[in-house]
C-alpha cells in the first residue's frame, strides 16, 4: 500500500513538475492537470480514508485523530472501492478528449492492475502479519512528527476500539 500512496503522489506532483515553463515563455493551456490530477485524487480518497496513518505520514493533519481497520474485510472493501473509481475512470477515458489525460489514466490503470495482482498473490500464497505498534506510529518517523501528531498518536495507541475516526 505505501507504493501505492507514493505512486500517486509521485504521479501528481510530476505533473506538477513538468507544467512548469521558463518565465516570460507562452504558456499553453494547462488545464489538464487539474483534471488528471482530479482522478488521482478520487484513488487516493479511497486509500487514505482506509489508511489514515499514510495521510498523517505525509502531513496531512486531518489524518492524525483516525485510525486504520486492518482487518481483511476492510482491506477487501479498499478494493472493491478502487475497483469502483477505477470502472468510472476507464469509462472516463473512453469519453476523454486530450491525450495528456488519457496517457494518465493509463498509467493508472496499469498502476492499480499491478497493484492487484500483487494482492491477489499475497491473499493466495502469504501470510498476513500487522505490526500494530508499527502502523500507529508510522507516521512520527518522518521529520521526527509533528507535536500535534505525536500527541494524537498516543491518542490511537490508547483507543481500545478500532474504528476509524473519533467521530465513527
Amino acid at each position: 500500500m505505501q507504493r501505492l500512496t507514493a505512486a500517486m503522489l509521485l504521479s501528481a506532483f510530476s505533473l506538477a513538475v513538468t507544467s512548469t515553463q521558463a518565465i516570460g515563455a507562452d504558456t499553453p493551456d494547462k488545464s489538464w492537470i487539474e483534471q488528471s490530477n482530479a482522478y488521482t485524487h478520487m484513488l487516493l480518497d479511497v486509500h487514505l480514508a482506509h489508511a489514515p496513518e499514510e495521510g498523517s505520514q505525509q502531513g496531512l493533519a486531518k489524518f492524525d485523530s483516525q485510525i486504520s481497520n486492518p482487518t481483511l474485510a476492510d482491506q477487501l472493501a479498499e478494493r472493491r472501492e478502487l475497483e469502483s473509481v477505477l470502472a468510472k475512470i476507464t469509462a472516463a477515458r473512453t469519453t476523454e478528449g486530450n491525450n495528456h489525460v488519457k496517457e494518465d489514466l493509463e498509467i493508472l490503470r496499469k498502476a492499480f492492475d499491478l497493484q492487484f495482482r500483487e494482492e491477489d498473490f499475497a491473499l493466495q500464497r502469504e501470510v498476513p502479519f500487522d505490526n500494530a505498534s508499527e502502523v500507529i506510529f508510522q507516521g512520527l518517523r518522518k521529520n521526527g512528527g509533528r507535536p500535534r501528531s505525536r500527541g494524537c498518536a498516543s491518542m490511537r495507541a490508547r483507543r481500545p476500539d478500532t474504528s476509524r475516526s473519533p467521530t465513527s
